[in-house]
């Protein structure tokens, strides 16, 4: 029964720790997603650029795992290119070693304070960034209360001959170690778990109460092994993704398996070297920092030994993977929305943006097909705005689903809750336009089927009309995609002036009826017309309103 509780202890320490980690990490990109959003975006073909992008962010939400989930969610969307990937990637091995300098410093004395600032934070702080702070504050607390509890289980273990023989085996064989290491951190799916259990578990006296359990050299296999184990997240992300998601699994693996067959051999030297960069003391008070050095300097070489080739692998990686099946991506497909950044809302916002930005240039077409068949009676024209708008509607109800699903993961910050709520106000507006247009067409089809024109002062009217609408449209999707807030205000103080648009053309229309230029029995059609474009227009100043007021980055 002492052993299950102590097992049992030692489990749950972990669990806790886990999520602290967690807990510490999502607090981080609550209060800290949009800056790291820009990071990310602003990554570039430069390798030692990237690798600092992928260092900050890891560094940032305390996961290299995280870090590569979002990079497929990329790269599959298009945002990011494979070579920028690697050298993201790259960056994310560095990062990731932060948490085991963290652990190294014992600041577990400490643990309940933070854990009670973070929390009063946390409770009486209403302003959402900084209420992430406290919940950052509350997890890192945690994160050392799981610590804490670990180390008071292992305490026993060292009189306990039967696991420390177990361990011994594990510690004294580096083939052993390096699966250990793997297979336990693919089963947590985090090597910042592992190598912390490890730390733990090295920093517990044996039985002589002076020797670590665990020594550096037979703790670096197990290191090694866990840094190949945490790519099982990416690889896990990648499936049922495309070449490029497979591609950045692929060289994730890649990277740490090459840096462990290179290292392998030089165990003792990397104890070496850790050691020489680590604080004098004892053995039992230096081990924690020993390991979490051993643990950069793996990553670190593993990194400069990749960085030449970095060019020479992503213009030769296609050669290993056979391109997907050929398959028609239609307007109705969704090309950016990927479900492995939902719960990451400051990754997955901007996806749903370019995809909103993408149904708006599908509707975009709409207008052009209506003016079309309204000016030139276009029956083409008329097919194509009804097959179009059979698109938007399921592309509308696509991305509506993503971002019920984002509501659903409960991951929002205040912020991004407003965010979301303002991107399915303009996915509406969007499909309202869609909608409109479609009007537009069933008016052509009456136009066409009668054998009703209009006058050329008309059509001239009506083509002026749908060149407006289609550029405050234009104009409210380049906002979007630059953030540009002051084109969004000249779109709303356009659309203030739709109405007098609209009243203008009916009155010129009658003008024209009463000199005879028009036949009167269209007007009604006229009306009809000219009521869709201004909708359309109110639409597009809908879209304005909502990108300024809950979308954009000064509307936090």
């Amino acid at each position: 029964m002492e052993t299950v509780k102590i097992i049992l202890e030692a489990l749950g320490g972990l669990a806790i720790f886990i999520f602290g980690m967690n807990m510490m990490s999502e607090g981080m990109q609550k209060s800290a997603g949009a800056k790291l959003r820009k990071i990310i975006g602003h990554a570039t073909n430069n390798t030692l650029f990237g690798i600092m992008t992928g260092c900050i962010v890891t560094m940032t939400i305390q996961s290299s795992s995280a870090t590569l989930v979002m990079v497929i969610g990329f790269v599959t969307a298009g945002l990011m290119t494979f070579r920028q990937a690697i050298n993201v990637t790259l960056g994310a091995n560095i990062g990731t070693t932060i948490t085991a300098q963290i652990v190294a410093f014992k600041v577990g004395d400490y643990a309940w304070f933070f854990v009670f600032i973070g929390f009063i934070i946390y409770m009486i702080i209403k302003k959402s960034k900084i209420k992430s702070i406290g919940e950052t504050i509350f997890g890192f607390g945690i994160l050392f209360v799981g610590l804490n509890t670990m180390g008071n289980a292992m305490a026993p273990i060292a009189n306990n001959p039967n696991v420390t023989d177990l361990i011994l085996k594990i510690a004294d064989s580096s083939p052993l170690g390096i699966l250990f290491g793997t297979g336990i951190t693919a089963i947590i799916q985090s090597s910042s778990a592992s190598i912390a259990t490890l730390q733990n578990l090295a920093s517990t006296a044996a039985a002589d109460g002076v020797t670590p359990l665990i020594s550096l050299q037979g703790a670096i296999p197990i290191v090694l092994g866990a840094n190949i184990g945490t790519t099982i997240t990416a690889v896990l992300a990648s499936v049922g993704g495309g070449k490029n998601a497979k591609k950045v699994a692929f060289i994730s693996v890649v990277i740490n398996a090459v840096g462990i067959i290179c290292m392998a051999g030089f165990i003792p030297q990397i104890a070496q070297l850790a050691t020489f960069i680590s604080p004098a003391g004892n053995a039992l008070s230096t081990i924690s920092r020993q390991i979490a050095n051993a643990h950069l300097i793996f990553n670190v070489i593993a990194i400069l030994i990749f960085i030449p080739f970095v060019g020479i692998i992503s213009r030769n990686i296609d050669k290993i993977f056979k391109d997907d099946k050929i398959r028609k991506i239609d307007d109705a497909t969704p090309q950016f929305l990927t479900i492995t950044v939902l719960d990451r809302p400051f990754m997955a916002i901007p996806l749903v943006q370019n995809e909103i930005v993408r149904l708006a240039e599908i509707t975009k077409k709409m207008i052009v097909y209506a003016r079309d068949a309204v000016i030139k009676h276009d029956e083409k024209a008329i097919e194509e705005i009804l097959q179009t708008e059979k698109s938007v509607n399921i592309l509308h109800k696509k991305i509506v689903a993503y971002l019920s699903e984002l509501f659903a993961t409960e991951t929002l910050a205040d912020v991004e809750g407003k965010q979301v709520t303002g991107l399915l106000h303009m996915v509406a507006d969007i499909e309202h336009i869609g909608d409109h247009c479609k009007s537009i067409g069933e008016c052509a089809q009456e136009m066409v089927e009668n054998d009703y024109e209009f006058s050329d002062i008309a059509y001239a009217e009506l083509h002026e009309s749908f060149g407006r609408v289609r550029l405050m449209l234009k104009d409210a999707m380049q906002a979007v995609k630059t953030g540009d807030v002051e084109l969004a205000n000249v779109i709303i103080e356009e659309g203030e002036t739709l109405e007098k648009m609209e009243s203008r053309l009916r009155k010129q229309h009658l003008q024209r009826v009463n000199t005879k230029t028009c036949d009167p029995s269209y007007t009604a059609l006229y009306n009809d017309i000219v009521h869709d474009i201004r909708k359309i227009g109110e639409y597009c100043y809908n879209l304005a309103i909502a990108y300024v007021k809950d979308v954009s980055e000064r509307s936090e």
